[in-house]
């Protein structure tokens, strides 16, 4: 099954964490990952943050920008949104938190 292909589950419903994991895992480039995503809610997405490696999580930091990832902070515990936060760029940090 290729990546553009939904991943299924036993239900026959969309696997949407594993399809955002194999997005930003992916070799396509940061555009083209930006664009993939923006076709999933952003819950769907935080939900699949703690999935990652750190290295993982600052390349997906560094895709989105920061009215995105704000968006997505809405849906973290305090405790998980700090830890996230502290991974980023200062400039990127302070946009999300400004944006939030």
């Amino acid at each position: 099954m290729n990546e553009d292909e939904k991943i299924l589950t036993a239900d026959k419903k969309p696997d949407y964490a594993q399809e955002i994991i194999a997005i930003i895992r992916g070799d396509d480039s940061p555009k083209v990952k930006l664009i993939r995503l923006e076709d999933y809610h952003e819950n769907d997405i935080a939900e699949v943050i703690s999935e990652l490696t750190v290295q993982e999580r600052k390349k997906f930091y560094h895709v989105c920008p920061a009215g995105m990832l704000a968006e997505i902070f809405e849906y973290f515990d305090e405790d998980d949104a700090g830890k996230y936060l502290d991974e980023m760029d200062v400039k990127k940090a302070a946009g999300c938190c400004f944006l939030m």
